[in-house]
């Protein structure tokens, strides 16, 4: 139950709510190729998804939305498991502090990367 005197109370001295931070996952070849149909860049990134997800749990990491200070302590930790796959782009967003962190091992040239993150950028509400 959710106790509205102890919220005021909080509200009153300035508590603030910790900031929630979103991963989105995305790949280069299913973005740069338009030549694919949707279904089929659909299958391929949930198979990299499903593949990301099960080295996230193995390596004991986070499940996102998190908050950014939990966010922050482990986000170095992403290169080192991304690596199997130069392709897959992570990017987090905290939308209260207008922040993008991405995340890659693409060695595609900053104007491919550049690219792809409008791509993503535009796609997300």
């Amino acid at each position: 139950m959710f106790d509205l005197q102890y919220y005021n109370k909080l509200s009153r001295n300035y508590y603030k709510p910790i900031p929630v931070v979103n991963m989105l996952i995305s790949d280069e070849y299913i973005m740069l190729n338009n030549h694919l149909d949707n279904d089929h860049k659909k299958q391929l990134l949930q198979k990299k998804i499903d593949i990301l997800t099960e080295m996230f749990r193995e390596a004991k990491l986070l499940i996102y939305p998190c908050g950014i200070d939990e966010h922050l302590k482990i986000k170095h930790k992403f290169m080192s498991l991304i690596k199997f796959d130069p392709n897959i782009y992570l990017i987090f967003l905290c939308k209260d502090y207008k922040m993008v962190d991405v995340v890659t091992a693409s060695k595609s040239s900053k104007s491919v990367q550049q690219s792809i993150l409008d791509k993503i950028v535009k796609i997300t509400p």
